[in-house]
């Protein structure tokens, strides 16, 4: 059962429930603009190694600009345990990557257990998905702490992170936690922040 006390499930719930309601043609719409801000970006240009998210739940969705650049090296997480693993899937214009996909008991995507481990000392660029934002780039992710936990551990602490989401999902301020982190950059369908 939800803690409706902890504001920042209460938060989650309003905000989720927001976003699942938009509709389909406008989700698109809205995801293809993240990409194509994205693919302006200079420093996303000049990264080789990205993590990236696949979207769930109507999560801004970054496909299309994998497609566009399948020379980039694309590390997707894998829940292992309490952590988050990051793996290499080849994008290519088959789709046969589609294969190296599997659905973990969240119903989220991520890559299969065969996939490769990606090189996280090469990561260029870390793009994360965020049921919401504040205007001091902290974000607000489902609970389960993945992102909070790897955050802090990476090798290439000095790469930039970007927080995905949607323009109505931005708030003035987040409820916070000690182990929160803010983010260096936030992305949506109005531009870079």
């Amino acid at each position: 059962m939800a803690n409706w006390s902890n504001p920042k499930q209460a938060l989650r719930h309003t905000l989720l429930n927001a976003r699942l309601s938009v509709p389909h043609h406008e989700w698109v719409a809205r995801s293809q603009q993240i990409c194509t801000h994205l693919a302006h970006w200079t420093y996303f240009l000049q990264s080789q190694t990205v993590a990236v998210y696949i979207s769930v739940r109507q999560e801004p969705n970054l496909e299309p600009l994998w497609l566009q650049f399948p020379h980039k090296t694309w590390l997707f997480p894998r829940c292992h345990g309490k952590d988050l693993t990051w793996h290499v899937i080849a994008i290519d214009p088959t789709e046969q990557w589609r294969h190296s996909l599997g659905i973990n008991r969240w119903g989220i995507g991520e890559p299969c257990h065969t996939c490769p481990q990606g090189e996280l000392g090469d990561l260029d660029l870390v793009l994360l998905p965020c049921i919401a934002a504040d205007q001091s780039k902290y974000r607000l992710g489902y609970g389960g702490g993945y992102y909070d936990r790897w955050l802090p551990t990476r090798p290439t602490p000095q790469c930039p992170t970007v927080g995905v989401l949607f323009t109505a999902a931005l708030q003035e301020t987040l409820p916070q936690d000690p182990w929160d982190i803010p983010l260096d950059y936030l992305i949506t369908e109005d531009g870079l922040r």
